[in-house]
């Protein structure tokens, strides 16, 4: 009667330690429950998630989702710990819908998923007028023009503010189609008589179709 009785013990403590074993999971992001999920356009995300142990040892795996409906394992990491990962280089492409979910160690099947679909990264650079670094170089407010760059942008704001001791008053917020680069404030005179003496800071954002921005910004003064 012991024996059966240390057996049952053995099997009770055995089946809470396997019940306590496996963690409590909940992907934070990036990614929504079903396809195409997030828009996103940094291929080095940072994968976020809740756990109830940080002691416990996790697998992190991401899938490619193709036309097939079969999903393809584009990645696995194995003995991680702690509640986030950032996906290194190389390992997602743009233009692809991927989903992703952390297990237990000792646990092969989920089905707690995060979709999201890569874009072509976005960038924006403003050229003229001025420099990265305050207080920026003087220029002519009659030969003033902003040129910039951008890629795979669907669209352009150009933000310039004036410097004044109350703070950043915005003088000029204008929208550009992708395709433009460029805008001449001395070819309109309106515009020009806005642009007195002072320190200024002028910005482009470029946008993409799924709101991602990106900006760069100059400064520079007029006497």
């Amino acid at each position: 009667m012991k024996k059966i009785f240390i057996l049952f013990a053995f099997i009770f403590f055995a089946l809470l330690n396997t019940s306590l074993a496996f963690a409590n999971i909940e992907l934070l992001g990036p990614g929504k429950p079903s396809p195409p999920g997030d828009y996103i356009s940094n291929l080095n995300p940072i994968l976020i998630w809740n756990n109830d142990s940080d002691n416990k040892y996790l697998k992190v795996t991401i899938y490619l989702k193709d036309s097939n409906f079969v999903p393809k394992v584009v990645r696995e990491w194995l003995f991680v710990k702690g509640t986030s990962l950032k996906v290194p280089e190389g390992v997602l492409l743009p233009n692809r819908t991927y989903f992703w979910t952390v297990t237990d160690m000792q646990s092969s099947t989920t089905n707690n998923y995060l979709y999201f679909t890569t874009t072509n990264p976005i960038s924006a650079e403003i050229l003229e007028p001025g420099k990265a670094l305050s207080p920026g170089p003087f220029v002519d407010k009659n030969s003033l023009k902003f040129i910039w760059k951008s890629e795979n942008a669907d669209k352009i704001n150009l933000i310039v503010l004036k410097v004044e001791k109350e703070g950043k008053k915005i003088i000029l917020s204008k929208e550009f189609n992708s395709n433009e680069n460029e805008f001449d404030v001395s070819s309109n005179p309106d515009i020009k008589e806005l642009f007195t003496s002072g320190d200024y800071e002028c910005y482009v954002v470029a946008i993409a179709r799924n709101d991602t921005k990106v900006s760069s910004s100059n400064f520079f003064r007029i006497r």
